[in-house]
């Protein structure tokens, strides 16, 4: 009786963190440097619970602030976004999901890209 106690307390603790909303960045690599000034931001979430309803990539350079640069409204779990006319310089990026529960989700930490024309 004791071990169904302890396994349930256990499954209630540990399974919310195992079906959270979470957040990866697929491309471009974090520390890539290019010469290129159109670049494909690539981020997928993972939720299991819930649809996602947008995904919106987020960036900064080192004079300025997080901005939202691009939303995805859907319920696609991928989002490629293109942003063009970088100029150079060292871009910080991160995607933050938003699912059908209001949660949102952010990778664990940021990309850095540099773009050096």
């Amino acid at each position: 009786m004791k071990k169904e106690v302890i396994g349930a307390i256990l499954l209630i603790i540990l399974v919310p963190s195992v079906l959270a909303l979470s957040m990866s960045l697929n491309s471009p690599s974090s520390g890539n440097t290019t010469n290129m000034t159109s670049i494909i931001f690539s981020c997928t979430a993972t939720e299991a619970t819930h649809t996602i309803s947008s995904i919106v990539l987020y960036m900064n350079t080192s004079s300025s602030s997080f901005a939202a640069v691009s939303t995805q409204s859907n319920s696609s779990t991928s989002a490629n976004f293109l942003v063009s006319s970088l100029s150079q310089g060292t871009y910080i990026w991160n995607c933050l999901a938003t699912n059908s529960n209001s949660e949102t989700a952010s990778a664990s930490s940021n990309s850095s890209l540099t773009i050096s024309t």
